[in-house]
């Protein structure tokens, strides 16, 4: 009778796995309450520079209370938070920016497949989350995401799609795909892409950008380290975004039928390249995921395992699990 012996680890193969939990647990509850407090701190200081507004000159304060001055507040609100407590962050952890976060982007027509697949998956991304507002509705649950006033005017229309597209892609994906990834790919691709992507979609706060922010994550986080740059990541998040800032603008100076109209047909548009691209890439590489490795003792499941059950996901998860609720219950 064949007998078989389980392989147990050894006492400096416990010691190594111990020591490379406890390094993960410090990186992921650094950069989860470092998502926490900007956003905290952020808010403090509009709310402050809102109850100051009457001591502020008439012209100021009147153009703050205007849909453009909504738009400045909202680029300003997305640059500080997405830029400085980022990079300070880094820097007493005594690592470089310009080590973290990669721009330079290599051989950009061969890696074109990557943003197109990254596109379709996008709008797959996109449908399963409006299925999924769809089903709360049927149950009397209606969840509106935020959105700004378009001020008027070309030039105010300009300004919105902006702040709508151009910002939140060069910001967010600086500081998620750039620094987030950056600092925790030591401890895998794989692993430091579900972490980062998780934290992108709690970081949206509200019960319909979280889910589609975290899977939306790991697709650029994906693209990000399969081309090795977060361009390819904001010309994806820029392009998203855009399909939705056309469907505002062409339903506010057209009609909503138009509008409808424009949105579909960029949807369709981005997933035939989505499809197109998703076909390259698969004759391309036999194993298109062989570009995510995982680095030391710990699994890709293992090492996740142990960031999300790390303090700093909890209370990241509990406080914009939270504000996603109260917003529920205010709409």
């Amino acid at each position: 009778m064949t007998q078989f012996t389980t392989a147990t680890e050894g006492p400096e193969e416990r010691a190594v796995k111990l020591n490379m939990k406890k390094l993960i647990k410090g990186d992921v509850n650094r950069w989860a309450l470092t998502t926490v407090i900007a956003n905290l701190a952020i808010t403090v200081i509009v709310l402050i520079a809102y109850l100051l507004s009457p001591l502020m000159p008439i012209a100021v304060s009147y153009f703050f209370e205007t849909a453009m001055g909504d738009l400045a507040i909202q680029i300003g609100y997305s640059v500080l938070m997405f830029t400085v407590p980022y990079i300070f962050v880094a820097a007493t952890s005594k690592q470089r920016v310009r080590d973290l976060v990669q721009i330079k982007w290599k051989k950009p027509l061969k890696t074109l497949p990557l943003i197109m697949l990254g596109l379709g998956a996008a709008m797959v991304i996109n449908l399963l989350v409006s299925q999924f507002v769809t089903l709360l509705e049927g149950y009397g649950i209606n969840i509106d995401a935020p959105s700004l006033e378009i001020p008027q005017g070309a030039v105010g229309a300009s300004v919105y799609l902006f702040a709508l597209t151009v910002v939140p892609a060069v910001v967010e994906e600086f500081a998620f795909r750039g620094i987030v990834l950056g600092s925790l790919k030591k401890y895998g691709s794989g692993f430091a892409i579900i972490v980062s992507s998780v934290l992108f979609g709690l970081m949206h706060g509200n019960l319909v950008q979280i889910p589609f922010a975290t899977m939306f994550g790991l697709v650029v986080g994906y693209v990000a380290v399969a081309t090795g740059s977060i361009i390819p990541c904001m010309i994806i998040h820029f392009l998203n975004n855009l399909m939705a800032g056309v469907q505002e603008i062409v339903a506010r100076y057209g009609s909503e039928t138009v509008g409808i109209v424009a949105v579909y047909g960029c949807f369709i548009a981005y997933l035939v390249m989505g499809i197109i691209g998703f076909v390259i890439i698969c004759k391309k590489y036999k194993h298109p995921f062989d570009n995510i490795k995982e680095t030391g003792a710990l699994t890709v499941f293992e090492s996740t395992k142990v960031a999300l059950a790390s303090a700093g996901i909890l209370v990241a998860i509990i406080y914009y699990g939270g504000t996603a609720c109260l917003t529920l219950l205010t709409n």
